[in-house]
Parts: C-alpha cells; structure tokens; sequence
C-alpha cells in the first residue's frame, strides 16, 4: 500500500522522550505531575496526521493534563518492557489504554523488535519446523510474514494466529496490572481493504477484549465506517494503517470523554457488522 503525500501536508510535530524510557512519543512534552491522565498506545494514539490527536482533545475537553503515550509501531511489548513509560502511565489517576493488534508480539513463532513492534526480527525453531518451505531472511515486517505464511497453508497459519491471540491476551493482562489508576480500554475497529489481514486491531477478538475488560473500570468501542480508517473524507491522502484524520480523532475525543463522565465509563461505537472473530 502506498502513500502519496508532501511533507508540507503534515503537521509539525515535536518528538519527546521521557526520561527513563526508550521510546519516542509526540512533543511537545511536560514533566509529569500528578494529577493527570495518560493515553497509552500506538499509531492511533500518536495521530502523525492530526494536528490536534485525541489526547489533546481530551485534554481540552475536560480541561485537565492528558500525556500522549502513544509510540508510532508500537504494540503491547514496547510498553511492558519499558519501565520508565509504565512508571508514568502507573502514576496517572486515569489512563486510556488502545487495544492493539495481536500481530506485533514476541511469541512461540517469531520475534519482533523491542521499540519497533511491527518489525520482524526473526522466526523461532517452531515456525521453521511448521514452514519449512519458506525462506524467511525476505521478511522486515510481521504483517508481510502473515500475508506469506497464509498463502502456504491455512490450516498452519492458524496455529500461528491463535498463538498470536493467545499471547495477546496474557500480555495486555500484564500491562493492565502495571497501572494503578483508573484504566478505560478503548477499542477503535476498522478494515482496509476487503481482507482481514487488513484489520485494525488485528486478530483482537470480542472474546479476547473481554478476557481483559474485567481489569478496567470500563470499555469504549468504536467501529469505523469503511475509509475512516484512512482518514476520510477530512484526510484523503492517509493511506498508512494506523493513521487517523482529524474528524476520527474528535470522534474518539467525544465518545472517551462521554465514557468518562457517565457512571458505567462504557461507550459503545455506532453499529456496524458483526465484530471480527480474529481469524482469517
């Protein structure tokens, strides 16, 4: 998939890295003092094609400090194992946490890069014995290895997905423990194309967010019409997963802040078809 687009179309943004910790967030950034809430996740959270993300909406909306803590390819790993962006988001009394795909996880299968979720580092012992036919130096990233492994065999490639969802489930578990405050789950549900390896957040099933939801003071969904996860018609050109225009991002803003004031802190997103059972 491709992009087409001038720098001059993007907002200017600032990075920021708190101290302590490894990953990149947008600037301009503060020194945390408590009290204030955090917004934790990937590209959704970060907004590269928002000039104002829902973080700063939030922030706007209910007139209190929200830190952006979202990392451009992240996924749970590069949160769980960095101590100093959970020692932030366990300081903050509410934190918004985005489920993301189940793809960009080190598991059984495959390792990724520890900052840079989306990228594949290399195959484990197993994969190698359940794809033996593949040649795996000719994958840089997890989603092009799936789309691979899916044309070889199905019925194998589902062993890896439910391994991926597996894994997905214990360690969103973990991270949920590591913040003390109140935590909201948000689940933004999109599709590129007319193929499920084109979801967002990939292979996170109903089933599996509510393994999890348990930990979390409430749920706010969202299902995304077809094209707004490209941006819309308010950004034509973001073609990128992952990369949310500016009335997606209000749109959000206003569903967190509607679960935030009601007494449930549940928000459920506009009808639309069935959730995605998270195999393909």
């Amino acid at each position: 998939m491709s992009l087409e687009f001038s720098e001059r179309d993007l907002p200017e943004i600032e990075p920021w890295v708190y101290p302590g910790s490894r990953l990149c967030f947008r600037g301009p950034g503060t020194t945390p003092k408590p009290p204030y809430m955090a917004c934790l996740g990937g590209n959704e959270v970060f907004g590269k094609f928002a000039a104002r993300p829902f973080p700063r909406l939030l922030a706007d909306g209910l007139e209190r400090e929200c830190l952006n803590l979202g990392a451009l390819n992240a996924g749970i790993d590069s949160f769980v194992e960095d101590e100093g962006v959970m020692r932030i988001a366990g300081e903050a009394d509410t934190v918004i946490v985005q489920a993301m795909g189940a793809q960009n996880l080190s598991n059984r299968y495959y390792r990724v890069h520890p900052r840079r979720n989306d990228r594949f580092v290399a195959p484990t012992a197993d994969l190698r014995r359940l794809f033996p036919e593949v040649d795996f130096t000719r994958f840089h990233f997890n989603r092009h290895l799936l789309y691979a492994l899916r044309a070889v065999s199905t019925d194998r490639f589902d062993k890896v997905v439910g391994e991926l969802q597996s894994c997905w489930t214990t360690r969103m578990q973990v991270l949920l423990s590591m913040v003390r405050g109140q935590v909201l789950l948000l689940w933004v549900r999109y599709q590129l194309q007319n193929d499920p390896l084109t979801a967002e957040p990939l292979f996170v099933s109903r089933d599996m967010i509510a393994a999890v939801a348990g930990a979390c003071a409430g749920l706010v969904e969202l299902e995304l019409a077809s094209g707004e996860g490209r941006g819309g018609a308010d950004w034509p050109r973001s073609g990128l997963r992952g990369l949310l225009g500016p009335d997606t991002h209000q749109k959000i803003s206003e569903a967190l802040q509607r679960a935030l004031l009601s007494p449930g802190g549940n928000e459920k997103g506009p009808p639309g078809g069935p959730a995605p059972d998270g195999k393909c």
